[in-house]
């Protein structure tokens, strides 16, 4: 079972549990992978995304301005930020196993939301710290 707090994402393909997961070790292997820095990967994939509001309410865009998005993505690409998602459950996976899983689970756009969805539980700014214990009283 995916811990979402531990930054997983589960997902079912050729009959097993899988999870997705960006840790430190995923994104350096992603680096490795796409020889580029993880923010870049990052801007790179929300580039992809149709726009939102603040409150993620999806705006108006053009069919020329959906053309243009479309138009960037690379199934090279998302294949790669996949494989290395995969690599803390399965650190010996390929880059073409990686590639036979998406066709398996349903293409470019059903990896997209699993790989958005572990992005979105890795990066979760909404947790809150616990506040310090407060200091034993000395007797």
């Amino acid at each position: 079972m995916a811990n979402r707090q531990k930054g997983e994402v589960a997902f079912t393909a050729a009959g097993k549990s899988c999870k997705l997961r960006y840790s430190t070790n995923a994104l350096c292997e992603l680096e490795d992978i796409t020889g580029r820095g993880v923010t870049d990967v990052m801007l790179e994939l929300a580039s992809w995304v149709p726009p939102t509001d603040d409150k993620g309410k999806l705006l108006e865009e053009t069919q020329e301005q959906m053309q243009a998005r479309g138009r960037k993505m690379r199934l090279s690409f998302v294949r790669d930020v996949f494989c290395a998602g995969l690599r803390d459950q399965l650190p010996d996976i390929t880059v073409k196993e990686a590639g036979d899983m998406i066709q398996e689970i349903g293409g470019m756009m059903r990896a997209m939301d699993l790989i958005n969805s572990a992005f979105a539980a890795g990066f979760d700014t909404g947790k809150k710290a616990r506040p310090p214990k407060p200091d034993s009283p000395k007797t």
